[in-house]
């Protein structure tokens, strides 16, 4: 099976100075901060709900391109 490619969005105004983090340490954070959105449970923010979703497709030779918003 063939890598898929993923765009993981780094909001900056909701977590200051997470971008340079991400540049950093060579990762990005997939619900950030978890006190907001946990990957398994209810949540009412629809957006997060899809975003979850596709995450369980989510294989480990995967590429991730992350974006600055």
């Amino acid at each position: 099976m063939m890598a898929q490619h993923w765009t993981v969005i780094c909001n900056e105004s909701d977590a200051p100075a997470l971008w340079r983090t991400w540049l950093n340490e060579k990762c990005v954070a997939i619900g950030w901060p978890p006190i907001r959105h946990h990957l398994e449970g209810l949540t009412e923010n629809t957006s997060w709900d899809i975003a979850r979703a596709r995450l369980q497709g989510f294989q480990g030779r995967d590429i991730v391109c992350p974006y600055l918003m």
